[in-house]
């Protein structure tokens, strides 16, 4: 039981999944076997050699792409065996927030260097004040590493909040830099830098919500192969 709903929560919960799973046997739940929220991009996340079967709701259930299934038996789930959903509620999106302990609060404008192979959280916070505002955060990565911009939780009103990001130095930005505004190309997310670098933009015409979230990653050049 999940006390903070009182209600059946699937065996295994993962909100942000940057694991490989292996020799797992998952049975018999009265709700989901497994629920994964959201997957890293470059994390190899995978369930492998694993048993999930006679769970009464889904065997799998996975929120995000990027997750692997090798090797493994699912059977006798009450309802399909392996569910890819990739509708988050509210709730479950701030139960994600809730989760992450280290992160960069994007309230101002300011630049991140990320190194070789490393990722971090960049959250939005909550006003209670409107304001007019815009805010960059430019993300830098070493020589043959590349920016990889994922978005986690994007629920907004998007009259009054909305998201740019630029493949472009912030000081290099100009009408003709390619870009990808949330609202309008969510699906193309994650997005990858060409260089070694990108911008996000967040203006605010109104109250934030503090329901953007996004993740931030450096990766090799040989590794980005959407």
């Amino acid at each position: 039981m999940d006390p903070a709903t009182v209600a059946y929560a699937p065996a295994l919960k993962i909100d942000f999944n940057v694991h490989t799973l292996t020799n797992l046997q998952i049975t018999d739940n009265m709700a989901d076997g497994m629920q994964i929220m959201h997957n890293d991009v470059y994390a190899n996340a995978r369930l492998a050699n694993s048993i999930v079967r006679d769970n009464r709701g889904n065997g799998i259930t996975v929120r995000g792409s990027f997750f692997e299934l090798y090797n493994c038996s699912l059977s006798g789930n009450a309802q399909s065996g392996f569910e890819y959903n990739p509708s988050l509620t509210t709730q479950e999106a701030l139960q994600v927030r809730a989760g992450v302990r280290t992160f960069f609060l994007f309230d101002h404008n300011a630049t991140i260097f990320l190194g070789n192979e490393n990722f971090r959280w960049v959250l939005t916070p909550q006003k209670y004040d409107p304001e007019v505002s815009t805010y960059e955060l430019e993300v830098q990565v070493n020589s043959l590493y590349k920016v990889v911009v994922d978005i986690v939780d994007y629920n907004p009103q998007t009259d009054v909040e909305k998201v740019t990001v630029f493949d472009s130095q912030r000081s290099m930005i100009r009408s003709t830099t390619v870009n990808w505004k949330v609202e309008e190309d969510l699906p193309d997310f994650p997005v990858v830098s060409q260089l070694t670098y990108m911008t996000i933009r967040w203006t605010v015409a109104g109250v934030s919500t503090g329901r953007l979230a996004f993740v931030i990653r450096s990766s090799e050049t040989n590794s980005v192969n959407f």
